[in-house]
């Protein structure tokens, strides 16, 4: 799977997590999901965690290769490293947050931020890796 792929993966995953977390407390407080269904829901947790961290696995697996070839794509030599770097963080994060969930409330917000955070992150990393001007 190529970054552009990966990054676009992670935008959806990072964005459909966001609307799960929004939807499901309004589904349960209107009835309109049944207490089997509730259980199974807990199983997409894991998916999203699957999910984002294979996004972010396939965004960020190349980028010290990428910058050993080329360092010009980037403003700074490093600034792909710490995009991916904060990609890491902000996944570790959300997978803590989503697993406390349960038993701490505050990390259900938490997890939500990051999931915000992980899918601007990957926007950010799409639009440095694919959309760059190179100045002469």
């Amino acid at each position: 799977m190529k970054t552009r792929q990966a990054d676009l993966l992670g935008i959806v995953s990072a964005s459909l997590c966001i609307v799960h977390c929004l939807l499901v407390p309004l589904c349960i407080l209107y009835g309109l999901v049944s207490e089997s269904a509730i259980n199974r829901w807990e199983y997409l947790d894991w998916g999203f965690i699957l999910l984002s961290g294979l996004a972010v696995y396939l965004a960020t697996h190349h980028e010290d290769d990428f910058h050993k070839r080329d360092c010009r794509e980037y403003d700074q030599p490093e600034g792909g490293r710490r995009l991916a770097q904060r990609m890491w963080a902000a996944w570790v994060v959300f997978t803590i947050a989503l697993l406390l969930h349960d038993i701490w409330v505050p990390a259900l917000y938490i997890s939500v931020l990051s999931s915000v955070g992980l899918a601007w992150l990957h926007l950010q990393h799409f639009r440095k890796k694919h959309f760059v001007v190179v100045t002469k």
